[in-house]
């Protein structure tokens, strides 16, 4: 089969997070011809094969995917990216539109996740305003107008791919919110492929007493001030507390924290193989998003025997810790509320109820490129029309 594999954004493959090569690797060890579709700029750098455009408008064009005809096709849309579906949708038998979305999207379906996504992004407070005024005409006159895209994208997909079941419960309520409860028949939950070096390193049994942080620090998706107070807290009652906080941006929020406390280290961006080695030495990774669709990190930490800390609000996060003795959940997102997950996360680990290796063990399995491709291969493999549409070898 050949599999192509879109994204449908201007930035280098090798600069964002969703990793195409891992995809491209495991559909290869599965048998299949893989390939990137993108931009000629975003190919820039990226070492396996990709079939580039000039310019993102010709994704839109049927003319484009007539002299591709992939058999099927994986596409990054956010729960959007309609007119590049629709382009698609003659050429190619079945279609995965990978969400990269939490599902807690809509503000009738889910007002307060909205509420506080849009003030987030917003720096002044008459921005701030302005975004609220925003939110209200769409619960009371637009709602259905503003997710009619989301709509029309899961429509022209055979299925929607979120990170957890959490997100597959959040993204159903939100299609039968709009009366369109058929298409939460389509959502599936496949995690992203996490890269060797955090499926194949040594796990460690003996751990450091610290905290991994990882984040692009100077996005208020990310928090940080809420993560440097809550920091704060935690280490006024365990001042022996380690951490390494990981990513861009995080100057002007946690250098203060830093010069008081010694045993806070700011690491900047570094390379996976030095987050791996980190992680395999810590005791957890603490999250503090206002959302997140993966995230990636956490399946990496997971996949090292890290325990995770961070709020119940987060679908794919509160669904791994919920699943066995992973972590621990701020139930508020107030700073006290993650110092207290924070304690008690370490206080387990001083009692001996996380097991490293017992964790790793459950999680690596999930999170291998080969795993992740087998999941979303099933998807078109179990079509009703797979005998008839799609070959059995790669072209």
């Amino acid at each position: 089969m050949a599999i192509a594999i879109v994204w449908p954004a201007e930035s280098r493959l090798v600069e964002i997070s969703v990793r195409f090569e891992r995809y491209i690797r495991g559909f290869r060890a599965l048998g299949h011809e893989a390939y990137a579709v993108c931009t000629s700029a975003a190919a820039l750098g990226f070492a396996e094969p990709a079939i580039t455009c000039s310019n993102l408008a010709e994704l839109n064009s049927p003319g484009f995917w007539d002299r591709l005809r992939p058999d099927a096709a994986l596409v990054i849309t956010w729960l959007g990216m309609a007119d590049v579906l629709k382009a698609l949708r003659p050429c190619c038998p079945f279609i995965v539109s990978i969400a990269d979305s939490d599902g807690q999207v809509g503000v009738r379906a889910h007002p307060r996740a909205s509420w506080q996504r849009m003030l987030a992004q917003q720096r002044t407070l008459i921005n701030k305003v302005r975004a609220a005024k925003f939110w209200l005409q769409q619960y009371l006159y637009a709602d259905r107008r503003v997710a009619a895209p989301a709509i029309a994208s899961a429509e022209l997909s055979d299925a929607v791919i979120v990170g957890s079941a959490k997100s597959v419960e959040c993204l159903r309520h939100f299609y039968a919110t709009m009366g369109r409860a058929d298409l939460g028949r389509k959502v599936h939950a496949i995690p992203y492929p996490v890269d060797d070096c955090f499926s194949t390193s040594e796990v460690r049994k003996d751990r450091i007493e610290r905290l991994v942080a990882i984040g692009r620090w100077d996005d208020p998706q990310k928090d940080a001030p809420w993560l440097a107070a809550a920091l704060e807290l935690a280490l006024r009652r365990r001042p022996t507390l380690q951490v390494s906080l990981f990513g861009p941006g995080g100057e002007r929020c946690f250098a203060p924290l830093c010069r008081k406390h010694q045993t806070v280290l700011l690491e900047g961006t570094k390379s996976a193989a030095i987050i791996a080695q980190r992680l395999a030495e810590s005791r957890a990774l603490v999250l503090s998003s206002l959302w997140e669709s993966g995230p990636i990190v956490a399946s990496e930490a997971l996949s090292l025997g890290c325990t995770l800390i961070g709020p119940a609000s987060i679908p794919s996060f509160a669904s791994a810790v919920r699943e066995g003795p992973f972590g621990t959940l701020a139930a508020r997102r107030s700073p006290r509320a993650l110092a207290d997950a924070v304690l008690s996360e370490m206080a387990a680990w001083d009692a001996g109820q996380r097991d490293p290796i017992a964790q790793a063990s459950y999680w690596r399995p999930r999170f291998t490129e080969a795993a992740v491709c087998g999941q979303l291969a099933a998807l078109w493999q179990g079509s009703p029309s797979h005998g008839q549409q799609y070959a059995a070898t790669a072209r």
